[in-house]
C-alpha cells in the first residue's frame, strides 16, 4: 500500500512536457570550506565523536554486561537501556523550543557534553552495585544525547549556511553523519581490545574523561572567538 501511495504521488508530480526544465543545481567547490572551519571542526571531533563512542559502547554494550555481572536480570537491564530511549521523547519539543529560543544550539551542545560526561564520570563516585546507580548513570547521559542529538545536525546546517557558498549547508550535514557512523564503528572496535585489559569500570571514564575534553574543545572554539572582538574593543 505505501508503495502504490509512493507511486501515485510521485507520477501525479511529473511535468508536462509544455513546462520547461528546472536547471539542475550544481554545488560550488567552495562547499569544501566547511571543513576548515574550525567551529565545525569542533562540532566533529568535540561533540559528534564523543557523544557517538559513549552511545555505542557505553549504552550498547558496556551498560548490559555491567549490570549482568551484578547479578540484575533482564527485565531489569530493558528498563535501564529504556530510559535512555525514553528521555528524548519526553523532551524533544522542549529542546526544539530552547534551540530556536534564547538558548540557541551553541549553548544546548555545550551543556549536553558536559552533563553526558558527568553522567559516565560518576562510575568513579557512584558504586555501579544496583539498579538504580546505574539508572542514574544512563538517565544524565541520555539526557545530555537529547541535547545534543537533533541540535548537532541544526548547528551543522547554521556554520555551512554562514560560508554562503552553495551546497556547504548539505556538504557539512554529510560529513556530520559521516562523522557519527566512523565514531561509533571506532569506538566499539577499540573497546573490544581496550576493555579486556583496563576493565568495564576504567572504559566508562576514560569515555567520560573524552569527553570532558570535547566540552573544553568546543567551548574554546565555539566562545572563545566571540569573546576577542570584545576585549579588543574595550582596549581601543
Amino acid at each position: 500500500i505505501s508503495g502504490l501511495i509512493g507511486y501515485f504521488t510521485i507520477s501525479s508530480n511529473k511535468k508536462s512536457a509544455a513546462e520547461p526544465e528546472e536547471p539542475k543545481s550544481t554545488f560550488s567547490s567552495g562547499r569544501y570550506k566547511i571543513l576548515r572551519q574550525p567551529r565545525f571542526v569542533a562540532l566533529l571531533l568535540c561533540i559528534s565523536v564523543p557523544v557517538n563512542i559513549g552511545m555505542s559502547v557505553f549504552i550498547w554494550y558496556l551498560t548490559p554486561v555491567i549490570l549482568e555481572e551484578s547479578g540484575a536480570t533482564i527485565s531489569d537491564i530493558g528498563r535501564v537501556v529504556m530510559i535512555y530511549y525514553l528521555i528524548p521523547i519526553l523532551l524533544g519539543p522542549v529542546i526544539a523550543k530552547m534551540a530556536d529560543g534564547r538558548v540557541g544550539n551553541a549553548r544546548l551542545l555545550f551543556g549536553g557534553i558536559l552533563i553526558s560526561a558527568i553522567g559516565l564520570l560518576s562510575v568513579s563516585v557512584i558504586p555501579f552495585s544496583d539498579f538504580w546507580s546505574m539508572f542514574i548513570a544512563v538517565a544524565l547521559f541520555g539526557l545530555g544525547h537529547s541535547l545534543c542529538d537533533a541540535t548537532q545536525y541544526s548547528h551543522a546546517i547554521t556554520l555551512g549556511s554562514e560560508l554562503q557558498e552553495n551546497g556547504a549547508a548539505q556538504f557539512g550535514l554529510s560529513a556530520l553523519r559521516l562523522t557519527e557512523r566512523i565514531g561509533a564503528i571506532v569506538g566499539l572496535v577499540a573497546s573490544a581490545f581496550l576493555i579486556k585489559k583496563i576493565g568495564h569500570a576504567s572504559a566508562v571514564q576514560y569515555i567520560g574523561l573524552l569527553m570532558v575534553f570535547g566540552v573544553i574543545g568546543f567551548g574554546v572554539f565555539e566562545f572563545g572567538g566571540k569573546l576577542i572582538p570584545k576585549k579588543q574593543k574595550k582596549i581601543e
